[in-house]
């Protein structure tokens, strides 16, 4: 079964005391899609505590020194998924961005991911590279960063189809957010994306993640099962 891209949904909260923050569940995520949602945080080392039923995505988070938190969940959806998940932390300005996939692993939906910070003052920044060991995976690419007063938007990297838009805060450390993917599957290999924000600055921190088809079963082979068997030599000799 081959991944299509479901819905996308996103918030921000530009109130520094602020503790937690709901973001909703996409339209149409039905059971057995993939949920990922990517957290911006404008300060180094802000936690994000893992919400009951999700799993945070090997890599995350990645810290930049110089003031930006990124992180990334995972969950398979139920048959009845609530109308907002709450997620909670430490006191910070926040960014949400939940995108739902349809026709992942359940079992295993990372094949890869990598997260990394860029502490170089500059516009363009690059995800980190990950490395696929099956086809027809899609590659999901995440930024962030910290503005001084206006918070910064991204260009959407060669390849890549934008899926939240630019999620941003207001006022004093704005932070950023932006996610992209592959809109198809993609051959085994390595891949990392290119984006530009709309300022400099030395505290980016970007995500790579390669989301894994689902696995479909080949037909049982061999002799029919006995009972089948069994059924078919009797209704020969009537």
């Amino acid at each position: 079964m081959a991944i299509s891209y479901v819905a996308a949904a996103t918030v921000a909260n530009s109130t520094i005391s602020t503790t937690s923050l709901a973001c909703n569940v996409p339209s149409g995520t039905a059971a057995g899609d993939v949920m990922v949602a990517v957290i911006s945080r404008a300060t180094t080392g802000s936690t994000v505590s893992t919400p009951s039923g999700w799993t945070i995505v090997p890599s995350f988070p990645v810290t930049n020194s110089n003031g930006t938190t990124l992180l990334a969940f995972y969950r398979v959806a139920s048959a009845s998924e609530p109308a907002s998940y709450t997620f909670t932390g430490s006191a910070q300005k926040w960014c949400i961005a939940i995108c739902t996939y349809r026709g992942v692993d359940n079992t295993s939906p990372i094949n890869a991911s990598a997260a990394a910070a860029d502490t170089t003052n500059r516009a363009a920044h690059t995800s980190p590279s990950v490395t696929t060991t099956a086809a027809n995976c899609w590659v999901l690419a995440a930024y962030c960063d910290r503005g001084t007063s206006t918070a910064s938007t991204w260009s959407t990297p060669s390849g890549l189809t934008s899926r939240s838009g630019n999620v941003v805060t207001t006022g004093t450390s704005d932070n950023s957010l932006a996610t992209f993917d592959t809109n198809a599957g993609q051959a085994a290999g390595s891949y990392s994306y290119a984006s530009t924000a709309s300022a400099s600055q030395s505290n980016a921190a970007m995500g790579t993640i390669a989301l894994a088809p689902a696995v479909i079963l080949p037909p049982p082979s061999g002799p029919p099962p006995l009972i089948l068997r069994q059924a078919t030599a009797r209704a020969s000799l009537r």
